[in-house]
Formats: structure tokens, sequence, C-alpha cells
């Protein structure tokens, strides 16, 4: 009963040395990302919309959708391509990007067609104007879905957050033929 206890006592104590070694490794690692200004964030959201009230509103509903995420905003289709070139230099490109079609210095489609071939390919339009014309073009250019505005933002944001959950996976960075 002896041998027992001693060897239950031996097992319990490595596993606390042990326990504790993991423990320190981990807090090591986590204290090196922390230091090295690296993102820990596990999604990219862009907004591209020539209109800065929506991006405020649509980061105020999706942080009731969503809990680990950082927004990246745009005004323009140059600036949207400015920055998603930006993130894919740190290796975390936008994971969903929100675009509206009407926009000045490049429109919607056009950005759209830009990311693509970046290898960006979560892209869904977010428009107050659509028709069947602007579905096709949409396709051709490699959007993935269109948003209304008009179901009003709070549909929206739980309709992104329902993509981004089922598209977890970060989008290739590999350029399309």
């Amino acid at each position: 009963m002896q041998c027992k206890i001693n060897r239950f006592a031996n097992d319990t104590e490595l596993l606390a040395r042990t326990s504790k070694h993991t423990i320190d490794k981990v807090s090591s690692l986590l204290l090196l990302v922390l230091l090295s200004g690296e993102s820990v964030v596990t999604l990219r959201i862009l907004i591209v919309d020539d209109e800065p009230a929506i991006h405020e509103v649509m980061d105020a509903y999706l942080k009731k959708f969503l809990d680990d995420f950082e927004l990246i905003t745009a005004e323009n289709g140059q600036e949207a391509v400015s920055k998603a070139e930006n993130c894919i230099k740190q290796g975390h490109p936008p994971d969903f990007v929100l675009m509206d079609m009407k926009m000045p210095e490049m429109g919607g489609l056009e950005c759209t067609r830009v990311l693509t071939k970046l290898g960006i390919n979560n892209i869904h339009l977010l428009t107050a104007f659509f028709d069947k014309d602007s579905m096709k073009q949409a396709v051709e250019v490699g959007a993935r879905g269109v948003l209304k505005k008009s179901e009003g933002f709070a549909s929206v944001a739980r309709k992104v957050a329902d993509l981004v959950r089922g598209t977890r996976e970060p989008t290739s960075t590999s350029h399309h033929p």
C-alpha cells in the first residue's frame, strides 16, 4: 500500500512539474506574440463604403454577433486595394469583404475584380441598387453574394456573421490564373 502511495505522490509531483512547465511555455509564447505586435485576432473583415457612418453602424452590429474580429474600413476601391495589400504583406488577408457597389475613384465591381486577382475570394456586395444585370456583373468579377442595404444593417451584420462562421479558413493569398 505504501508503494502505491509513493508512486501516486511521484506521479502527482511529475504532473505538477509538467503542467507548470507547459503553462510557462504557453505564457512565454503568448508574451512573445503580444510583444511582437502581431495580431492574435482570427478574423479580418474589410468594409468598403464611401459613407463612414456605415462603417460605424456595421462595427456596432457585428460586435453583437461576433466576438473575435478586426474591422478594416475603406471609403473607396483604391483605399480597399491598398489596405488589402497591406494585410496580405502581414500574412493575414481579409477573411471577408463587404463591398459597396457605387463609390468614387474605384467602384465596387472594379475593386472586387482587383481583390479577386490578389487572391481574396470571400467578397459580398452591399448595395441599395441591384438588378439582374448587376448580379451577372458581380459574379463575373468574383463576388460570392449580394447583401441589400434595404434589409437593414442588423440583418446584414447577422448574415455576415453567419457567412463568416461558415468560412473560418482565411482567404488564399495565391493569385488566380
